[in-house]
This record gives structure tokens, C-alpha cells and sequence, in this order.
């Protein structure tokens, strides 16, 4: 037969969330996007302006929402003048 066991000494509702967002976390986040929009402004667009986008979403799932969205667009925005830099530097050279 199967004997119950019960667990003494746990609490049904911990006190502190298990999915706690951080915020250390939330900006180191926003720093890499950035810093790879900027970067995305000279060098390869497309990877390191996608790669800000991505740091944006996920700063905005850790729990900064507003810094998130503008690392989002400040990243979309660099990528498009980084290929549209790019391609005038094409046509001129």
C-alpha cells in the first residue's frame, strides 16, 4: 500500500515570488543594446541592430518595460540608418 507523507515546516505561499524580476539585470540589458545600436550604426546592421532588439525584449521581460521598448526602437531606428548609411557608401564608392 502507499503511504502518505507530509511535509512539516513548508509554507503553502512563500513569501518572496519565485519569478522575481531583476532590475541589475533589466539594465545591464538595456547597456548591450546601446551599445550594439551604436555599434550597429557602422558595422553589419542587421546583426547588431537585431541583437539590441533582442537585449530590448528581453530587458522589457525583466522587468523594465519602458527601457525595454526604447532600447527596441532606439535599435530598429540604428539598424535602419546603419543600411541606409551602408548603401549610400556603396553607391559612392
Amino acid at each position: 500500500m502507499r503511504e502518505e507523507v507530509q511535509a512539516t515546516g513548508i509554507s503553502a505561499s512563500p513569501s518572496v515570488p519565485l519569478e522575481q524580476p531583476t532590475r541589475g539585470l533589466a539594465k545591464l540589458w538595456i547597456t548591450l543594446g546601446i551599445a550594439f545600436a551604436i555599434i550597429a550604426l557602422v558595422l553589419a546592421p542587421p546583426l547588431f541592430g537585431g541583437l539590441g532588439i533582442l537585449f530590448g525584449h528581453l530587458a522589457r521581460r525583466g522587468g523594465s518595460r519602458s527601457g525595454g521598448v526604447a532600447t527596441m526602437y532606439i535599435s530598429g531606428t540604428a539598424m535602419a540608418i546603419g543600411m541606409i548609411f551602408g548603401a549610400l557608401v556603396a553607391l559612392l564608392a
